[in-house]
């Protein structure tokens, strides 16, 4: 009796253990932006990049309006600044996953600079 009782008891931590390493994963994955709406992020940032550097030549931005150029961008999309540095972080640290990411980025980049 005392084993069954140890093995029923083993049994259900193992299995707790189990639902909760899932949950913390389903909670992760919600932190992290889907490739395809990261690719969309990415390419609003180039861009917001590149009018910031054309308009430095002609006069010095400060510190806030260059973050306002982020801010913007994390709110047309809907996400924090914490989100996005969550998902880069993540990104990077699969380097499979964000290698073709950036080769969607310099794809619809590319596409863009052609219809100028």
């Amino acid at each position: 009796m005392f084993k069954i009782k140890n093995f029923f008891f083993l049994k259900m931590i193992f299995f707790l253990s189990f639902l909760s390493c899932n949950k913390v994963e389903n909670n992760f994955q919600k932190d992290i932006i889907n490739r395809e709406k990261i690719v969309k992020i990415i390419v609003d940032i180039h861009i917001a990049d590149a009018a910031i550097s054309v308009n430095s030549v002609y006069k010095r931005k400060k510190i806030e309006e260059i973050k306002s150029y982020y801010n913007s961008i994390f709110e047309k999309h809907n996400i924090t600044k914490k989100k996005f540095e969550t998902s880069i972080a993540y990104y990077t640290e699969n380097t499979d996953i964000y290698e073709k990411i950036c080769e969607e980025v310099i794809i619809v980049l590319t596409k863009m600079e052609k219809k100028i």
